[in-house]
C-alpha cells in the first residue's frame, strides 16, 4: 500500500516537474524524490 502511494506520489511530482520546467529542476526533484521513496 505505502509503495503503491510512494510511486503514485512520485509520478505525480515527476510530472509537475515536466509541466514547471522541462530541464535541471525536474531532475532535481526527481532525484530528491527518488531518494525519499528509496
Amino acid at each position: 500500500m505505502i509503495l503503491i502511494q510512494a510511486k503514485v506520489n512520485r509520478n505525480k511530482l515527476v510530472l509537475r516537474g515536466k509541466q514547471l520546467s522541462g530541464g535541471g529542476l525536474n531532475e532535481r526533484l526527481l532525484k530528491k524524490v527518488l531518494r525519499w521513496a528509496g
